[in-house]
């Protein structure tokens, strides 16, 4: 009956409720507002545009104004509509992955309940990620990533030699997670002049335009960059990491130099690194 097709259909119907609101329902109206709803056109189940419609017709008779209390709707309470699970993808080039990559992904646990750690293949545009040999890096992550918790390796692109656009990598992602909401974490750098769409994303990403508006971003704050608020994607939140340190550029060059690095990396990847010489000729 109706009320399955409301117990199994709410978030559709919540949907529908929001923009019928949003569009000036009318309780008087016809069901023709139903028709063309914007933002709904996904919905084709009459049962339960229907539902939504009566639910609001109900509220307006008992109080005489339109409320979204999902009770007055006949809705079920927030406490029992199950929440999305939050994936964040971590991609970089990892090369090589260090302290301050593994404090990045402790801190993007606390927050997300899955996080993808995603290196890069080989790069034309990124020099950075091709200094060493793909077999090398793959070994490296799995010592640095492999066994903390609610994480993900995904060395695709790695195994593949291969770089995947963030347009393509979100389509992937949400294949394997098709309930899940994707997050993509970035640094600050990346969003700066978002207001006049002139941010790297913008300009620079395959697709940057619709990623922009879209996609989700969950922002690192990098020193030296000031954030404005209307620089920041419609969908995004900041993640702020205090006390990051290091960078793969300086820990090669440290590596170049015969400099220390055992502040910077785990030990586990600098007897790899010293075991096979990496970095001491680039």
């Amino acid at each position: 009956g109706d009320e399955d097709q409301l117990g199994a259909s709410y978030p559709i119907i919540d949907k529908v409720i929001i923009t019928l609101i949003q569009q000036g329902f009318n309780p008087d109206g016809s069901w023709s507002q139903l028709d063309n709803l914007p933002g709904v056109d996904d919905v084709s189940d009459e049962v339960v545009k229907k539902l939504a419609m009566r639910a609001l017709q109900g509220a307006y008779k008992r109080k005489g104004t339109i409320t979204l209390s999902r009770q007055e709707l006949g809705l079920p309470s927030i406490k029992n509509i199950p929440i999305k699970k939050q994936v964040a993808i971590y991609g970089g080039s990892f090369n090589p992955p260090s302290k301050h990559h593994c404090r990045i992904v402790e801190e993007l646990e606390k927050q997300f309940d899955l996080v993808i750690i995603y290196p890069c293949g080989n790069r034309p545009d990124k020099p950075s990620a091709n200094i060493v040999s793909i077999e090398h890096r793959k070994e490296m992550m799995k010592l640095a990533f492999g066994g903390m918790p609610n994480t993900r390796l995904d060395l695709h692109d790695l195994e593949n030699d291969t770089f995947t656009p963030t347009y393509d990598l979100q389509e992937r992602i949400q294949g394997q997670f098709e309930n899940a909401e994707i997050w993509h974490f970035v640094g600050s750098d990346l969003i700066v002049g978002g207001r006049d769409s002139n941010s790297e994303i913008q300009r620079v990403w395959h697709h940057g335009q619709i990623l922009w508006q879209y996609f989700n971003f969950a922002i690192n704050i990098r020193p030296g960059y000031e954030i404005a608020e209307d620089d920041m994607p419609p969908n995004s939140k900041l993640i702020e990491i205090k006390d990051l340190v290091g960078s793969g550029t300086m820990i090669r060059e440290r590596i170049k130099n015969g400099a220390p690095i055992q502040d910077f990396v785990l030990p586990e990847v600098e007897g790899y690194i010293r075991k096979y010489g990496l970095y001491s000729k680039n």
